[in-house]
């Protein structure tokens, strides 16, 4: 977009305001004022004629069946849904030891894939805990019989990382786990194994009512809606600016979009369940899925995340 002439590349302080507050730019807004993002779910056509643009949500036509109504079968049908590929091609899991990517190789061993797994131990760390994952998916790996890899990321590479990494992303982004995560692609990726497809068990803590704040949130009280107890729970719990570069109202932009989504996919079955969609419609569109599917691309690799699909 860079290249094309005459852009206006100023900065828009808006998204700057909302970066500081959030963490990330979520919605149409990036840091530049006459650029705008394709939102999800969103169909965007130009008339090359008239130069005008016209933008209309994509709604899917009919439902998505399954052949046994009930959340197992789901959960089953949908992750053996994504080890579909060409039989030349290697897939990998970030196994973490957690619930989601947990599910996910016990449904693929199940149906007779073998994923190669992976995960990430941090070297010379002060707190053991900070490896616990990679213990647990050491466990499951040797449970469930897996070529595991474990790769170890050093303080050295994590710096080394850094930049490069929020480079690929291109947007502002608080999630310090970008750097491993790069490093972790790089091993998978198409200078290192050769991975094409590789498998994650993001969405899943949406979807589980995994985080804290899912609970947490209908005791909030109020006469606010879910939407605004879910920014005030969402919001980083400080701003990184010294003083405001516009009156921009964050609150209102965040809530506005949170609802407007959720009226696309709301569920209406509890309070619980729209924190959850929440996360869905906004955090994990607009911040884990932008980030994770950026730096997988950049390594030639295909990142899938059964978990953030119908019907689930």
């Amino acid at each position: 977009l860079f290249q094309a002439p005459g852009l206006d590349k100023s900065v828009d302080p808006d998204a700057v305001e909302i970066a500081a507050v959030m963490g990330y730019v979520p919605g149409p807004k990036t840091l530049f004022r006459k650029i705008a993002k394709v939102q999800p779910a969103e169909c965007v056509s130009c008339d090359l004629v008239t130069q005008a643009v016209t933008r209309c949500d994509f709604m899917a036509r009919g439902k998505y069946a399954i052949t046994d109504p009930s959340s197992r079968a789901a959960i089953t049908e949908t992750v053996l849904a994504h080890f579909q590929s060409d039989p030349r091609h290697k897939i990998g899991l970030d196994l973490s030891g957690g619930m989601d990517s947990s599910a996910i190789l016990h449904e693929a061993v199940s149906a007779g894939y073998k994923p190669i797994t992976y995960t990430t131990r941090f070297a010379d760390v002060s707190d053991a805990s900070y490896n616990d994952d990679a213990d647990l998916a050491l466990k499951l790996a040797a449970e469930y019989g897996t070529e595991h890899h474990e790769i170890v990321v050093t303080k050295e590479a994590w710096l080394a990382a850094f930049l490069e990494a929020y480079k690929i992303i291109e947007e502002p982004n608080y999630n310090n786990s970008a750097p491993h995560m790069l490093v972790l692609r790089k091993r998978q990726g198409i200078r290192g194994d050769g991975l094409r497809i590789v498998l994650s068990g993001d969405g899943g803590d949406e979807l589980f009512g995994g985080y804290a704040h899912h609970v947490a949130i209908q005791f909030d009280g109020g006469d606010r809606s879910v939407a605004k107890r879910w920014f005030v729970r969402r919001r980083l719990p400080v701003t990184y600016l010294t003083e405001p570069l516009s009156k921009f109202d964050v609150e209102g932009y965040v809530t506005g979009l949170v609802e407007r989504r959720l009226r696309l996919a709301r569920t209406l079955a509890s309070e619980v369940h729209d924190a959850m969609a929440c996360d869905r419609a906004v955090w994990l569109a607009d911040e884990n899925f932008l980030r994770a599917d950026r730096l997988a691309m950049s390594q030639s690799i295909e990142m899938r995340a059964p978990f953030g699909y119908q019907p689930l």
